[in-house]
C-alpha cells in the first residue's frame, strides 16, 4: 500500500509559501527579498515551530530551519550546523582566533568566529549568534514581521530583522544579511546536489561533482538598502 506522508520536496514547496509570504518593505522599513507585506501565516506542524526557533530539524516535516529559511536537505542542515560550540581547553596558535575569541569576533583567516566563548564554523552561523532570536509571529511591528526569510532594517524600531534574527547593530546587520543572502544563492543548487549548495556558499570544489564554485567564495554583493 503506497505511503500517505508527502515526499520531502512536496513538503519542502509546501512550506516555503508559508515562510515566505510576505516580505517588502512599507513605511520606515528596508527590505531585501520578499513580496507583499503581510505577515507570515505560521506553520501548522509544530516541529517546525520548534525548529524555527532554534535553527534545527523536524523529523515529521523532514526540512531544517536556518534563520528561518527553510532547509530541504538534512546533510546540508547538518553541515550548516547552525550552533555554537563550547571550547572549554581552546588552544590555537592563531592569535587572530585568540582575538576573536575575546572580542566576539571573527578570523578571517581560519573562518573561524566567536560570540560568548562559543565556537562556530562559518560566517554565516557566526553572523547571526551576534544577534537575538524573535518569535516572528509575536512581533508587534507588522514592517518587521514581514520579510521572515529575507532581511530588512526598521527605522521606526531601529532594528534589523535577518530571517527571526534581530539586529539593533547596523554593522552586524549588513554582515549577516549579506550572509544570509548568499545562503540563498546556495540553496539554488540543492535540487542538483546538495554538497554543491554547501562548495558554492563555501567558495570550494564540490567533492562529489569535482565542479569548483563558479564564483569561489565572492565577497558579499553590495547591499541596496
Amino acid at each position: 500500500m503506497p505511503s500517505s506522508r508527502p515526499s520531502r520536496s512536496s513538503l519542502a514547496m509546501a512550506l516555503v509559501p508559508l515562510v515566505l509570504a510576505g516580505a517588502l518593505g512599507c513605511g520606515g522599513i528596508q527590505t531585501r527579498r520578499g513580496a507583499e507585506r503581510a505577515r507570515p501565516a505560521k506553520p501548522a506542524c509544530a516541529g517546525c515551530i520548534e525548529a524555527l526557533r532554534i535553527n534545527g530539524w523536524c523529523e515529521t516535516s523532514s526540512i531544517g530551519y536556518v534563520a528561518a529559511v527553510p532547509i530541504p536537505s538534512q546533510w546540508l542542515h547538518e553541515a550548516l550546523d547552525a550552533h555554537g560550540h563550547e571550547i572549554p581547553d581552546w588552544s590555537h596558535p592563531c592569535l587572530d582566533c585568540n582575538d576573536a575569541l575575546l572580542s566576539d569576533g571573527y578570523c578571517p583567516h581560519c573562518k573561524y568566529g566567536f560570540v560568548d566563548g562559543k565556537l562556530y564554523f562559518t560566517k554565516l552561523t557566526w553572523s547571526l549568534g551576534l544577534g537575538t532570536v524573535v518569535d516572528l509571529w509575536d512581533l508587534d511591528c507588522l514592517e518587521c514581521a514581514t520579510h521572515p526569510t529575507g532581511s530588512g532594517w526598521c527605522d521606526d524600531c531601529a532594528r534589523g530583522l535577518v530571517g527571526n534574527v534581530a539586529f539593533t547593530d547596523r554593522a552586524k546587520y549588513e554582515c549577516a544579511a549579506g550572509e544570509l543572502d548568499r545562503l540563498h544563492e546556495s540553496l539554488t543548487f540543492v535540487n542538483e546536489c546538495e554538497r554543491c549548495a554547501l562548495s558554492h556558499y563555501m567558495g570550494i570544489e564540490c567533492r562529489a561533482c569535482l565542479r569548483k564554485d563558479r564564483d569561489l567564495r565572492r565577497e558579499s554583493p553590495p547591499r541596496s538598502d
